[in-house]
């Protein structure tokens, strides 16, 4: 049976592996390579099967796909974090999970500097002192410190302020002086408050 080179496995100064093929040997090329390597056939480890069983053989089996944990999620109660794990650790990707890790850092670390960006920006100049003039205490304080909290979370309520808003917002007569871009925010989230009398 005749034997031909289709491909070439070699490893990195980094610890990654590389593999080449598509290309073309000549019988001769076959040849000068197949006689350096006959003098180390006694040395090292190989494999012979279809392109699936050696892919299996040198990677410990194909690939767990996401899909196939989320379908076990529903048997085994795992929370999506805890999927997302297994995803990693099964496929030994642990490297690709610490540099994602460093992205998503990257990402918090910016959604930070833009919340405390817009609370410095902004909460000096909230319009608080009309609120405890025109409305009951209690309604002064949750509007104001609504503000605050959108300011707090980069330009978005907190599901628990969000929820409050919904139930009371359109209950509450639309205040001649508020942060503009927080009412934008919640007429996005079809949230209106009940319109002034005598405009």
């Amino acid at each position: 049976m005749d034997v031909r080179i289709i491909g070439i496995m070699s490893e990195y100064d980094d610890g990654t592996v590389g593999y080449w093929d598509g290309f073309y040997l000549t019988e001769e090329e076959q040849n000068a390579i197949w006689d350096i390597l006959s003098k180390h056939d006694t040395e090292g480890y190989s494999v012979r099967g279809n392109l699936e069983e050696i892919r299996n053989e040198i990677w410990g089996g194909p690939m767990t796909t996401l899909k196939e944990l989320v379908d076990e999620q529903r048997l085994n109660g795992f929370s999506d974090v805890e999927v997302i794990k297994q995803f990693f650790t099964l496929n030994d990707m642990e490297e690709q999970a610490i540099d994602l890790i460093s992205e998503l850092s990257k990402s918090k670390v910016r959604k930070l500097k833009q919340k405390n960006y817009m609370a410095e920006e902004w909460v000096t100049i909230l319009p608080s002192k009309y609120l405890y003039e025109k409305y009951d205490l209690d309604v002064a304080d949750r509007l104001h410190m609504m503000e605050l909290d959108y300011l707090m979370n980069g330009g978005e309520l907190s599901e628990k302020k969000l929820k409050w808003a919904k139930e009371n917002v359109p209950n509450i007569k639309e205040p001649g002086t508020y942060f503009q871009p927080l009412i934008r925010y919640l007429e996005e989230n079809g949230i209106k408050f009940k319109e002034r009398k005598g405009r």
